[in-house]
């Protein structure tokens, strides 16, 4: 078709090291739906069409693609009735074709096919001859004696997507559970396909970075494929900024005789690095060298931000310094790199510096993985990030004492697979995981949080607790460098995490919340959802949120506690007419999912105020890891113009991440102008969440259990009495601020 863009022989040959290269094969690729052409493959003129890659034949659950439901599968040898119904079919199994030319200077390499993710299994042929198979939930396979130098070699993938029979469990808490069955929620190559050369006869098959800027020292952690018991390496890393060395570490490794032994590393003194932080994401570029005998001479090119980000006691540390989060969901990206580009952009501009990638399920089949794309693009801008460790659900339910060796070592092998993609990130802070299964009806305590007991547990949930405990120190066993943390798992973890609605608790209460976790808190506390107020909060429906959001809204009649009458008359006459048509019967409503009413007044004036409030009062607390406002705290309203179509340029060859010919205005430019904009409760959550921020407090003398009464909200005094008050001042960033105060009073 005239509009497919078959860029094949354009691919860019990367060289990412001397001995080592690297060809993104993303794009157009022939497709095949194979309902009757298993054994073989399919021949010309039978029905081969397009689809992209990254991307899923099924429109099930995959981001975008109930508007292109292949980005799209065209062949003109599929009648037009089968073009829009055979992507609803159940279809188990498609070929995927394109070709491939080997560089020359590839030649005596061994040369690969990395499929990063795939939905679900692969069984790939090069050139009419099966090289090998992929697994859930992707890998690498060798196909170097398949090819043919000097030629288009034909690169054939059937891929099988298998779904299974396994029940699948949602927790909205610890005693909220939905039980489903399994389904996909995607199919094809959903991730990168990387052809890669690299020496032939062995080669290092993982590195990890580990600088340490309390020991001032660079450890490298290092893996060899056919590792020699006894064997003398040369380890060797030049470090360059800006195409200069700047830094050369020699060291030789003697290999252990142990034929099991993995693992290898070296540790250089570097007192001078360059730090790398959110003010000043530095990056250096490493070339790791490891030289022995004929058998091994590899190098491996990496990106490296020298930062080290560590606990002590509540307070969290990066390179020496307390730094405290200002924290939010990174979320709907979809992937495409420019998507990923902007929204971090903006989110750093509205003051937060972490985010919490949304810890689904990675392990569960069809479940798509951006990670890789969104920690480079946060490590160059200098954002903090959670990435996801595997999810512990299915291991709890299989083995909920952890009884069995066996069910420690899946979790292992779980852990290496996801993690070690991604631990080389500067940006990746911390792993998170397990979304609400380790909570309980006390955990919004005050006088709990950032606790290290457990007393509030039912004897089921501590058993519980200690189980995921276990995983937690699995997880940390391949990356002792990072926290991990359970979303929503109380004290489960290094960080004591919470989703916390406290609804419209009298505002004076909600502001010495914290007041507890100053004095007496033991680890750190990020509250990993948190409503600003929340919407359901204005909602009548107090039985969780699927009864909440299916119930009549109530913003002016809650608003009116702080607004007074007021609040009645900013009701709009478009809530009202959006009220008469959303009503069922009786109490009922159909689901006010996309509700407007949270991002227009009354209610929007009362989130402003308390987000206001509550910010500050919480940050002056020392709140560590901060608060994720839910939904982004309403604080961002569409425009006229955000539901307009924007067509999106096909991207160049050779580029990762995944690409859709058109989004939504508000898809492509997420949080920011021309699609949003900011709403009252947006303008105090940007103003409040800076790196520095000042303010008029309460004061009470001699006072330092609650810092001198700085949440005393009093405004009216009787004649004669003394007025007092304190200037309250917080510096986020990691050297001092000069700060200059001016106060005027009018009587």
């Amino acid at each position: 078709p005239p509009h497919i863009q078959l860029d094949w022989n354009e691919v860019p040959v990367i060289a990412t090291s001397p001995v080592r290269g690297e060809m993104v094969l993303n794009g157009w690729w022939r497709f095949f739906p194979a309902t009757h052409h298993l054994k073989s493959i399919p021949a010309e003129g039978t029905g081969w069409g397009y689809i992209q890659v990254p991307g899923s034949w099924t429109s099930k659950a995959w981001p975008k693609v109930h508007d292109t439901p292949w980005v799209t599968g065209i062949s003109r040898h599929w009648p037009k009735n089968e073009q829009t119904a055979v992507v609803r079919q159940p279809i188990r199994a498609a070929w995927y074709n394109r070709t491939i030319q080997i560089p020359k200077d590839w030649q005596g390499r061994e040369i690969v096919l990395d499929l990063e993710r795939v939905s679900t299994d692969a069984i790939v042929h090069v050139n009419g001859k099966k090289a090998g198979e992929i697994t859930w939930p992707g890998g690498e396979i060798a196909i170097t004696d398949l090819l043919q130098p000097g030629v288009e070699n034909q690169l054939e993938v059937l891929v099988l997507a298998l779904p299974t029979s396994e029940t699948v469990y949602s927790y909205q808490d610890a005693d909220k559970v939905t039980v489903g069955t399994l389904t996909l929620n995607a199919r094809g190559i959903i991730g990168n396909a990387v052809l890669k050369s690299r020496p032939k006869k062995n080669h290092i098959a993982d590195v990890f970075l580990q600088p340490s800027t309390r020991k001032n020292t660079l450890t490298v952690q290092f893996q060899l494929a056919h590792p020699a018991p006894g064997q003398t390496l040369e380890v060797s890393a030049n470090v360059n900024s800006k195409g200069s060395s700047v830094k050369t570490f020699k060291s030789q490794v003697t290999l252990p005789n142990e034929p099991d032994a993995a693992e290898f590393s070296v540790t250089w003194d570097w007192p001078d690095a360059h730090k790398w932080t959110p003010e000043d994401p530095f990056l250096y570029d490493l070339d790791l060298a490891v030289n022995g005998d004929d058998a091994i001479a590899d190098i491996v090119a990496l990106p490296l931000g020298f930062r080290e980000f560590w606990i002590e006691g509540k307070e969290f540390y990066l390179n020496g310094n307390p730094i405290k989060l200002r924290p939010v969901l990174v979320a709907d990206t979809f992937g495409i790199p420019d998507v990923i580009q902007r929204k971090i952009h903006t989110l750093k501009e509205s003051g937060f510096n972490f985010g919490e990638i949304w810890p689904v399920d990675i392990l569960q089949r069809g479940v798509p993985d951006d990670q890789a794309t969104i920690a480079e693009e946060a490590s160059r801008q200098g954002f903090l990030l959670a990435a996801i460790a595997p999810d512990m659900k299915s291991f709890l339910r299989d083995d909920p004492a952890m009884e069995s060796p066996e069910t420690l070592v899946k979790y292992e092998q779980a852990c290496a697979n996801a993690m070690r993609r991604l631990r080389n990130y500067p940006s990746i802070v911390m792993w998170g995981t397990t979304g609400n299964v380790f909570g309980n009806k006390q955990d919004q305590n005050p006088r709990v949080l950032g606790s290290l007991a457990r007393d509030v547990y039912t004897p089921e949930q501590r058993a519980r607790a200690e189980s995921g405990d276990k995983l937690v120190e699995v997880a940390k066993k391949y990356d002792p460098t990072r926290p991990v943390f359970t979303h929503h798992g109380y004290n489960v973890g290094d960080v004591h995490t919470l989703n916390m609605y406290l609804n419209f608790i009298p505002l004076q209460e909600r502001l010495e919340w914290l007041s507890h976790f100053h004095n007496h808190g033991e680890k750190p506390f990020l509250s990993v959802e948190f409503g600003a107020p929340h919407q359901f909060s204005f909602q009548r429906g107090r039985n969780g949120y699927q009864g909440a959001v299916s119930s009549e809204p109530l913003p002016a009649e809650f608003a009116a506690a702080e607004l007074g009458a007021r609040s009645y008359q900013l009701e709009s006459e478009t809530f009202r007419s959006d009220l008469v048509k959303m009503f069922k019967s009786e109490q009922k409503y159909s689901g006010w999912w996309s509700a407007k009413f949270p991002q227009e007044s009354p209610a929007n004036d009362m989130i402003a105020e308390y987000v206001e409030k509550t910010w500050r009062a919480w940050r002056m607390w020392g709140i560590s890891g901060g608060m994720i406002p839910w939904d982004y705290g309403h604080g961002w309203a569409k425009t006229a113009e955000a539901d307009a179509t924007v067509e999106l340029p096909y991207p160049p060859a050779g580029r990762r991440g995944h690409w859709l010919p058109k989004l939504k205005n508000y898809e492509l430019n997420p949080l920011s102008a021309p699609a949003f904009e900011l709403t009252h409760a947006g303008k105090a959550l940007v103003a409040n969440g800076q790196a520095s921020l000042a303010w008029i407090a309460g004061y009470r003398k001699d006072d330092p259990a609650t810092l001198n009464g700085f949440t005393d909200q009093r405004r009216n005094y009787q004649s004669g009495e003394v007025l007092n008050k304190q200037i309250a001042l917080i510096n986020d960033h990691t050297t001092p601020s000069p700060y200059i105060v001016q106060w005027v009073a009018n009587v």
